[in-house]
């Protein structure tokens, strides 16, 4: 797999996202797969590395230029936010999966101004923030690595509420808990009394599962002096 890595390089700039960015490199690299490394503002020394390092200049048509060159699979990026939304749209476009990596939370979170701040740069400083977060509708995952969180956000099918409903209903139903249950016939599942019926409607529609035996249904019945549905 053919791999792009976005960032600094830390035979430039010495960081902690730089110095983590080397190591998946070096360790992608020693899998078997195809690391480009562009360096922003890289310069043209040898970089003693096992992968290929690619300076760029700190301008989104030259980061753009670059990933345009190497024909990348995905591309890593761990640039923070600077020309991550054109990036990021551009490489939609191009049909290149596109993965951002947070710095910190603020990378991933509206910012949040300052009262004590001066209102003309607030407000600059709100509009750059907005315009970058666009960027976040034309990418393929999200990663962060910070100590409050680590997770893995990845893009998946829009499924209706109906067909989540009828998956979920029977794992809901079977979590809840009575301080007396029972079983009854052959079934596995316990409940306060036992089940004769289930009524569920959604948006006058009929969600239609199956629990302890009993199929869903539109309708309910009465008391059962009465039997009435």
């Amino acid at each position: 797999m053919k791999i792009v890595i976005v960032n600094k390089h830390r035979q430039d700039t010495l960081g902690g996202s730089e110095i983590q960015c080397d190591l998946i490199a070096s360790e992608l690299v020693g899998r078997g797969h195809e690391v480009s490394y562009i360096a922003i503002s890289g310069s043209e020394k040898n970089y003693d590395v096992p992968y290929q390092v690619i300076p760029c200049k700190m301008e989104a048509d030259d980061i753009q230029n670059k990933i345009d060159a190497t024909q990348p699979d995905v591309i890593y990026w761990r640039f923070n936010r600077f020309f991550f939304y054109s990036t990021a749209k551009y490489s939609y476009k191009k049909k290149i999966p596109f993965i951002f990596a947070a710095s910190s939370y603020g990378d991933v979170h509206p910012w949040d101004r300052n009262k004590k701040v001066r209102f003309l740069w607030a407000l600059k400083r709100a509009y750059q923030m907005i315009w970058h977060r666009l960027g976040f509708n034309y990418i393929d995952a999200l990663t962060v690595n910070n100590k409050e969180y680590l997770f893995l956000e990845i893009k998946s099918p829009k499924l209706k509420v109906e067909k989540i409903l009828q998956q979920n209903l029977p794992i809901i139903l079977s979590k809840l808990k009575w301080k007396k249950s029972m079983r009854w016939n052959n079934f596995d599942e316990k409940w306060i009394r036992p089940i004769k019926s289930i009524l569920c409607i959604f948006h006058n529609k009929k969600i239609v599962f199956k629990y302890a035996g009993v199929t869903s249904s539109n309708f309910t019945f009465g008391n059962y002096h009465y039997g009435e549905k």
